[in-house]
């Protein structure tokens, strides 16, 4: 079979390939001027039979090497091209245009490991190369692409020719697709590059199984004596687009350089039948248009085109019909267009846009790529791909399936048309990293949390990221997501993912955090026994009650957020089946800080004593302290939240003082911390004041002992007994 040249998909559908080849001719001898001679004639087995005499005289001369390399290529006799490549590559003159042609071989052949090897060089000569830097950031690209290939089946379709078959489009139920099968006007035309006939378009039947039959020659107002391509149909509008050599009106229009580009020709088709021709607006003699594709409603064209001011070779243009009239055409910019080329743009019928490509990181030769959600750029993947050329992809509306074109091995002819169908992954793998937003340092030992679109409840921890900051975790397929990356010291980070059924995996979801400088952090634990509780819904809500972040906790019972300055929040923990708890954190007119917070979640239970800490007071005082105030807030809730809830509120001293004199003042105390809960809206009659002196030290600070003042902080305490629920 023949191979496509680096410049074009297609030998029919050359867009430019007379263009690209370089026409400075080596007046060196009499063989390079006939071998070139050849080579512009698409006369490639003579050529490269010249240019490698010449090599066996001197088999350094760098055009001869070049030149006789993409003969082989063009001619799919890559082995060949690659002695050349090897032997240029390895010249000090070597220019990287030529190591790029010598990685693609390679990379036809299989060989990635050593494709990089020679992108690593074109590195050092070209180290801005943005598109060549993915290759060598993502060295193991070529297994990224492979690893999907059980989701597809792939069948070579039954019309397939021995001579180059492609680019199918529906039309009127059926596909029409271009072939040199040699029927039509113009077949006894043979194109030099391939020696078969020139190309002609024809329909198939698709049948139930997607299978496709019963070829015919398309209307005869559709094809000429020279090619015709790429289709493409606007359903609402009866109405055919398609590509040709420039030949209008029964004459050729050449370019000033006699060559004859391609342009894009449209009429009325219906039943079978086209109506009179019409030229697209931006043919034009010196450059190619062609491959038209539409969106759904007819009002959208993306085509290909080597006009000038370009990025590459051929590039992807977009216009926008207006009535009779079309917008200027816009180029689709460098996130899609390569230095290399991008053809055969196709968009589906839920707005994706595909398109070929030899620029972006693929097998070898063209791959398929698309446009995902967010308007990146993905591999579509093997084996749709091969290390050869596969291009030109339709689907149906379903997106469970299509048809591509591909001219790798194992085929009837040269170009082959191929059906293939998708089967769903049941659960997608997503990975990423979670990096430091300011210095893009990876944070390891940071924790993946997630919830999906139905539920804004956190589901679960899913990942903890490594000593390389990266993550991997699976989710169930065909649903929305949200990742939210947490770690001690960082603001929470969220990232929206929506499961993706072209492939089993989606890499890149990374997560950048920020540092914080105030915060609230603390644990969630038993009351009984002060064991951690781990999986406690811990939610952080602004002064307006709308949620700001949320956090099951830790292993250790841990949880932690960061808050902004001059912010007031409620910070609830709530752990089925304990009531929730909740406290108010102010951070108005206070310096950066951390707030630390424990909740002692207990059960609703006549008898259940309860111990509040931070309910403090200073030696001989009976005053509340300002920090006791926002532990005494977790017990007004659950009193709200619990209206026939009864309490007796007790308090109790250190050893120090008589007792007579503890006991009066721990009844103070206790009626302290009850009068801030009358403040805040509780019933005097749910709550009973108790004052327990020393009678119930917790430690042997009793009298006479020497204790710090630690241990006997530890003794003036506040704690609650259930009455009555």
């Amino acid at each position: 079979m023949t191979q496509m040249t680096l410049y074009t998909p297609n030998k029919y559908l050359a867009l430019l390939v007379l263009l690209f080849a370089s026409t400075a001719l080596f007046a060196q001898s009499g063989k390079k001027k006939l071998a070139e001679r050849y080579y512009q004639e698409f006369k490639f087995e003579k050529a490269a039979e010249i240019y490698e005499d010449v090599l066996d005289i001197d088999d350094n001369d760098i055009f001869a090497l070049k030149r006789a390399a993409e003969c082989r290529k063009n001619l799919a006799q890559y082995d060949k091209a690659e002695v050349h490549l090897e032997k240029l590559a390895n010249l000090s003159l070597v220019r990287a245009e030529d190591l790029l042609l010598y990685a693609d071989i390679l990379k036809v052949q299989g060989e990635y490991q050593r494709a990089l090897l020679v992108y690593e060089k074109y590195m050092m000569m070209k180290p801005n190369d943005q598109y060549i830097r993915k290759y060598l950031q993502e060295g193991n690209w070529a297994e990224s692409i492979v690893r999907d290939s059980s989701l597809y089946t792939i069948t070579n379709s039954d019309i397939n020719s021995e001579s180059s078959d492609f680019a199918p489009c529906f039309v009127e139920g059926k596909v029409m697709f271009s072939s040199a099968r040699g029927q039509g006007r113009g077949k006894n035309n043979i194109y030099n590059w391939t020696d078969q006939s020139y190309l002609n378009l024809f329909t198939a039947e698709v049948q139930s199984d997607s299978s496709l039959s019963n070829v015919k020659l398309a209307d005869s107002e559709a094809n000429s004596r020279f090619h015709e391509g790429t289709v493409a149909y606007d359903e609402k509008n009866s109405e055919m687009f398609f590509t040709r050599n420039f030949f209008y009106k029964g004459k050729k229009v050449e370019g000033s350089d006699g060559r004859l580009n391609l342009a894009i020709y449209h009429g009325k088709y219906q039943s079978g039948e086209l109506g009179k021709l019409k030229e697209f607006p931006f043919n034009d003699e010196e450059f190619s248009i062609g491959h038209p594709t539409l969106t759904a409603d007819g009002q959208t064209m993306y085509f290909t085109s080597d006009m000038p001011d370009g990025i590459g070779g051929t590039d992807i243009y977009m216009t926008k019909r207006n009535g009779d009239f079309w917008s200027d055409p816009v180029n689709l910019g460098p996130e899609i267009n390569t230095p290399n080329d991008e053809m055969f743009p196709y968009m589906d019928a839920n707005g994706v846009l595909h398109f070929a490509s030899n620029g972006h990181p693929g097998l070898g030769g063209l791959d398929l790529f698309y446009l995902d959600a967010e308007g990146e750029v993905k591999n579509f993947g093997y084996p749709v791909n091969s290390s050869f050329d596969d291009f030109a992809l339709i689907t149906f509306s379903n997106g469970k399936g299509g048809y591509f074109s591909s001219n790798r091995p194992g085929g009837k002819g040269d170009d082959d048309i191929y059906h293939f169908a998708v089967k769903t992954s049941p659960t997608i793998q997503v990975s990423g990293y979670v990096i430091d937003a300011e210095t893009k340092q990876e944070i390891k030992n940071a924790t993946i949390l997630l919830k999906d679109e139905f539920n804004d409840e956190v589901l679960q921890v899913v990942a903890n990221t490594d000593s390389l900051g990266f993550y991997s975790f699976d989710v169930d397929f065909d649903k929305t997501y949200t990742i939210i990356g947490v770690k001690n010291g960082y603001f929470q980070q969220e990232l929206v993912l929506m499961t993706n059924e072209r492939s089993g995996y989606i890499d890149g979801a990374d997560l950048e955090l920020t540092k914080y400088s105030y915060a609230s952090e603390g644990h969630v634990l038993l009351a009984a026994t002060g064991e951690p509780i781990s999986g406690a819904m811990v939610s952080l809500y602004d002064e307006n009650r709308e949620l700001v972040a949320q956090m099951p906790t830790l292993v250790d019972g841990s949880y932690f957020f960061g808050l902004e300055g001059e912010k007031k929040y409620y910070l609830e923990a709530d752990h089925a089946p304990f009531p929730a708890q909740e406290i108010v954190l102010n951070t108005k007119g206070r310096p950066a800080t951390v707030m630390y917070s424990d909740f002692r979640l207990f059960m609703l239970e006549a008898g259940t004593v309860v111990r509040l800490d931070n309910i403090y007071y200073d030696y001989n005082k009976a005053s509340l302290r300002s920090e006791s105030e926002q532990e005494l807030d977790k017990l007004v809730k659950i009193l709200k939240d619990n209206p026939t809830m009864v309490i007796e509120l007790s308090s109790h001293t250190d050893a120090r003082g008589t007792d007579a004199y503890n006991m009066s003042l721990s009844r103070r105390r206790a009626q302290s911390a009850v009068k801030y809960l009358l403040e805040n809206g509780i019933s005097k009659s749910r709550l009973q004041p108790k004052g327990y002196g020393e009678s119930q030290l917790l430690n042997r600070c009793k009298n006479g002992v020497e204790c710090t003042e630690e241990e006997h902080q530890l003794n003036r305490r506040t704690e609650f007994r259930i009455l009555k629920v």
